[in-house]
C-alpha cells in the first residue's frame, strides 16, 4: 500500500543472448481471489509488458488488445498470491505479434 492506494508488480525474466521480460502490474488496485482482471494499459489499472534485450517496455497491452489475469488464491494471512495469465502484445518496432499463453506464477507478497 503507497499512499492509502494498492499496487501490484510481477516480473519474470529469462537472461541471456534473448533476454526477454514480462511485466504485470496494476496502479491503485486492489485484488481478491477469484477476480478476473483484463490487462490493458498502464493508465487502466492493470496492465502488461514485454520487453526484448533491454529492461524497457516494447510490447504492451492495450483497451483493443487486452489480456486476463485471474486470481487462484490470495491468502492476506500468508502473504501468497497465485494466478494464471494471458496476453498478446505487438512489437512496435518490429511488427511481431507475441502470444503469452498459460502463464502462472505463486508468490509472496508484501503490505
Amino acid at each position: 500500500m503507497v499512499d492509502g492506494e494498492y499496487y501490484f508488480g510481477i516480473t519474470g525474466s529469462r537472461a541471456g543472448n534473448d533476454y526477454v521480460q514480462i511485466d504485470i502490474g496494476s496502479i491503485k488496485a486492489e485484488l481478491s481471489e477469484g477476480d478476473i482482471l483484463l490487462l490493458e494499459r498502464e493508465d487502466n489499472k492493470f496492465y502488461a509488458f514485454l520487453s526484448f534485450n533491454c529492461i524497457c517496455p516494447q510490447g504492451k497491452t492495450t483497451s483493443d488488445q487486452p489480456g486476463t489475469l485471474k486470481v487462484t488464491k490470495f491468502d492476506i494471512q500468508n502473504k501468497i498470491v497465485s494466478a494464471t495469465f494471458e496476453f498478446t502484445v505487438i512489437n512496435p518496432n518490429t511488427g511481431a505479434v507475441y502470444e503469452i499463453t498459460d502463464g502462472r506464477f505463486d508468490t509472496y507478497f508484501t503490505q
